[in-house]
C-alpha cells in the first residue's frame, strides 16, 4: 500500500454508518477490480466482487485503487466512489525525511529542461500565444521569429568577488565559481578546546573498539587541521544513550565525567545519532538551556561512523570544524581588504568622515507548524498518540534577531523571543535591538555609525505594516542611549528585504553566460554566481534587484529579491548590490557563497533553534499564559524555555 494522507478524516455512503468516521491511513497499489483479501471462510475476492456481491452494487470506477482505514492488522479496503471526504480540517504532518528527499529530486530539473518544460506548457497546454481571451485584454506573449513563444531576453552583469582573508594573513582569491578551496589555511582566529564529550546514540556494540576510536582521532585531526588546538589530558569520555536512560540523564553524565576525566566541563558536546531527527529538538533544548554548553549534532546515517573509514569521514567533518570553531568563539574567514573597496560609500559614512562602523541586523520569525516525519523512535506507537504528538496549532511564533558584533561582519549575536502564534510582525523588536546594541558598545567600546537590516520571510503585502512596526522599534531602542553631551544616539539605517518565495528564475542565453564558463567540471547549467538584475524585471520606481549570488548544486537556481523599503544611508544601486554579494561570502558553515545575505541567514537559522526550546506540557504539570485544547479534550501549555546566560551572546545557533 501507499503511504497517504494519514490525518483526513472520511465516512461512506454505500451503507448506513451514522456518524463513523474513518481516518485515511493510504490507498492501494492495485485497483478495485484487482485488488484482493480473504473471506472468514478463506476464500479470497476481489473488492469490486465484494461489494457487487454483498451491497448490490457495480462500481462505476472500478479501476481506481481503494483506500485504506482501520488499524494496521487489521486494514480495511473501500472504494473510493463510496467515500466522502469530511469537511473539518485535517492535520498536517511533516513530510519525512525521504519524502522531502523525493520531491526535491523531482523538482531539481536541470535549467535546460526547466526551459523546454515552460516552453512545452505555454505552447502545446496552454497555447497562450493564441488565446483569444489574453487577445482581448491586448495580452501578447513574446515570440521569436518562427512565431513561438521565447523567453524574455534582460540584461544582467556578473560582480566581482572578494578576496578572503585566513590564517597567517594568507589571503585568497575565492574565484568567481562560488566556491573555494581552503586545504592547507587556518582560521583566522582559531578556537581552542581542553574539554568535550561525545554522547552517543549508536548502539555500543556497533561503536566498541575501532569506529569510536576512528571517530575520536579523526575528529581531532579535523580540528587540529584548521587550527584549532585541541589539547586534552586524555581520552574523551564516551557516553552511550541506553533505552534505560533519558536524554537528559545523558548529557549530564557527559558532563559529570568530563570533569572526572578532564578536569573541567566540556567546551561543547558532539551529539551522535543513529538516525535523522533521532534526539535533536531535545538535545538542543537540554543543551542550549539547561547545561549552557554548545553543541555539535553528528548523524551516523550521514557520516558512516560505523564504517570506521578515517578518509570518507575526515572530509566530512572538516566541515564540521567550521561549526565548532565560531560556537567556541573563533572566526573561520574575513575580507581582506577594507571597506572602501567593496562599498564605497560607507567608506566615508563614519566619524569624521572615516569608514563606517556598520551594525547588520537579520530578522526572520518562523511559525508553528507539524513537527518532522515520524521516525524509528516512535516504532510501537498508536496512531493516535502520533497525532496527537505533532499538534502544534497554536504554538507560539518564533523570532530572532541577529546583529553582528565584530568591524569584520563576522560574529554574530542574537535575541530569540516567542510571541503570538502567526504574528509576523517582531513584537519585542525595541528590546532586542536595544540588548543588541548594548552588546555591541560593550565589545567594540562605541556605538555603529550605520546599521543596515536584512528582513526574511515578508510578502509585498506586508512591506509597509512591518517595515513601519520594525523600524519603529529601532529607532526607540538607539534613543536610549545618549552621547555625553547628551545627544541621542540616531544612526542611518537601511531596511532591507530579502525574498526566495517567487516564481522569477534566471537561465543564460548564452555560453559565457553560464556557469560553466567559468566552472567546467562542476557546472549545472545555471548563470554564474554573483549575476544581478535590476531592469526588465524589476519594479520602475522601487529599489530592487535580482542577485543569483550562489552556484548552483542541482536544478534550476532561485536569485534573491531585494527590496530597499527604507534608506536613510543613500546606498546607490551599484553599491547596495556589491556589498550584498561579498556579504554572501561571509557566511561561516561552508566555504561557498550563500543564496542570500547572511545576516537573514543566520536569523532563519536562530528562529529554528528557537523552536527547540519550545516545549508542549500538560496544563497540570505547568502553568502558562499560552495554552490550548486539542480535539479529544485533552489541555495543554507551551513554555518557551530562556536560553543558559554562558550562551546568550554566542554563536551557539548556527
Amino acid at each position: 500500500a501507499c503511504q497517504g494522507p494519514r490525518t483526513i478524516k472520511i465516512t461512506v455512503t454505500h451503507r448506513n454508518t451514522g456518524l463513523m468516521k474513518y481516518s485515511v491511513r493510504g490507498f492501494t497499489t492495485t485497483s478495485a477490480k484487482d485488488s484482493k483479501f480473504t473471506l472468514k471462510d478463506g476464500t479470497t475476492q476481489t473488492v469490486a466482487a465484494y461489494f457487487k456481491d454483498h451491497y448490490k452494487m457495480d462500481l462505476r470506477y472500478p479501476h481506481l485503487p481503494c483506500i485504506i482505514v482501520g488499524s494496521s492488522s487489521k486494514p480495511e479496503w473501500i472504494p473510493v466512489e463510496v467515500c466522502k471526504v469530511l469537511p473539518e480540517k485535517g492535520k498536517r504532518n511533516a513530510l519525512t525525511g525521504d519524502q522531502t528527499t523525493a520531491i526535491l529530486r523531482e523538482a531539481a530539473v536541470r535549467p535546460t529542461v526547466r526551459v523546454d518544460k515552460i516552453l512545452d506548457s505555454l505552447l502545446k497546454k496552454a497555447k497562450l500565444h493564441v488565446d483569444p481571451t489574453a487577445q482581448s485584454f491586448g495580452m501578447q506573449l513574446k515570440v521569436d521569429a518562427t512565431k513561438q513563444p521565447a523567453m524574455l531576453q534582460i540584461e544582467g552583469r556578473v560582480l566581482p568577488q572578494p578576496m578572503l582573508k585566513y590564517g597567517k594573513e594568507n589571503c585568497i582569491d575565492p574565484g568567481n565559481k562560488g566556491d573555494w578551496d581552503i586545504r592547507g589555511l587556518n582560521f583566522s582566529k582559531c578556537a581552542s578546546i581542553t574539554s568535550f564529550a561525545v554522547v552517543c546514540y549508536v548502539p555500543q556494540e556497533r561503536m566498541a573498539g575501532g569506529p569510536i576510536d576512528t571517530f575520536l582521532e579523526t575528529l581531532r585531526s579535523a580540528l587540529t587541521e584548521k587550527g584549532i588546538g585541541v589539547q586534552l589530558k586524555t581520552r574523551p569520555p564516551v557516553v552511550y544513550r541506553s533505552r534505560d536512560t533519558t536524554d537528559a540523564e545523558s548529557l549530564h553524565e557527559a558532563v559529570r565525567k568530563a570533569q572526572q576525566v578532564l578536569g573541567k566541563p566540556p567546551q561543547i558536546i558532539f551529539i551522535l545519532q543513529e538516525f535523522f531527527n533521532q534526539a535533536y529538538e531535545e538535545v538542543k533544548r537540554i543543551c542550549d538551556c539547561e547545561l549552557g554548553i554548545p553543541s555539535q549534532v553528528l548523524t551516523d546515517a550521514k557520516l558512516q561512523v560505523t564504517k570506521a573509514d578515517p578518509f570518507k569521514l575526515g572530509s566530512k567533518l572538516k566541515g564540521v570544524a567550521l561549526k565548532v570553531n565560531m560556537k567556541l568563539g573563533g572566526r573561520n574567514w574575513s575580507f581582506a581588504s577594507d571597506i572602501g573597496s567593496w562599498c564605497p560609500l560607507l567608506s566615508t559614512a563614519g566619524r569624521q568622515g572615516g569608514p563606517a562602523n556598520i551594525m547588520f541586523l537579520g530578522v526572520d520569525v518562523t511559525h508553528g507548524g507539524p513537527v518532522a516525519g515520524h521516525t524509528k523512535k516512535d516504532a510501537g506507537k498508536t496512531q493516535e498518540q502520533l497525532d496527537e504528538e505533532v499538534k502544534r496549532p497554536d504554538m507560539p511564533s518564533i523570532a530572532a534577531v541577529v546583529a553582528s558584533m565584530d568591524l569584520e561582519c563576522m560574529r554574530f549575536a542574537t535575541r530569540v523571543m516567542a510571541q503570538k502564534a502567526g504574528d509576523e510582525p517582531v513584537a519585542e523588536m525595541q528590546r532586542a535591538v536595544h540588548e543588541l546594541l548594548t552588546l555591541w558598545k560593550n565589545t567594540n567600546k562605541n556605538l555603529p555609525d550605520v546599521i543596515i537590516m536584512y528582513r526574511d520571510g515578508i510578502s509585498e503585502g506586508q512591506f509597509r505594516p512591518i517595515r513601519d512596526h520594525e523600524l519603529k522599534g529601532i529607532k526607540l531602542a538607539c534613543a536610549q542611549f545618549k552621547s555625553a553631551s547628551g545627544v541621542l544616539f540616531a544612526p542611518k539605517v537601511t531596511f532591507i528585504t530579502v525574498q526566495k518565495r517567487h516564481q522569477t528564475r534566471l537561465f543564460p542565453a548564452e555560453d559565457s553566460a553560464c556557469d560553466s564558463a567559468v566552472n567546467p567540471r562542476g557546472a549545472s547549467g545555471n548563470v554564474r554566481p554573483g549575476l544581478v538584475v535590476d531592469k526588465g524585471i524589476c519594479h520602475l520606481k522601487e529599489f530592487d534587484f535580482y542577485l543569483n549570488s550562489h552556484a548552483g548544486l542541482q536544478g534550476t537556481n532561485k536569485p534573491a529579491k531585494y527590496s530597499v523599503l527604507t534608506d536613510e544611508i543613500g546606498f546607490t544601486a551599484d553599491s547596495l548590490q556589491s556589498m550584498t554579494h561579498f556579504l554572501c561570502h561571509t557566511f561561516c558553515r561552508c566555504t561557498r557563497s550563500v543564496s542570500y545575505a547572511p545576516p537573514a541567514y543566520y536569523a532563519h537559522h536562530a528562529a529554528f533553534r528557537g523552536r527547540c526550546r519550545m516545549k508542549k506540557y500538560d496544563t497540570s504539570d505547568v502553568s502558562s499564559k499560552t495554552s490550548g485544547t486539542s480535539s479529544g479534550g485533552a489541555s495543554w501549555t507551551w513554555k518557551f524555555h530562556t536560553i543558559h546566560a554562558a550562551l546568550l551572546d554566542t554563536m551557539y545557533f548556527i
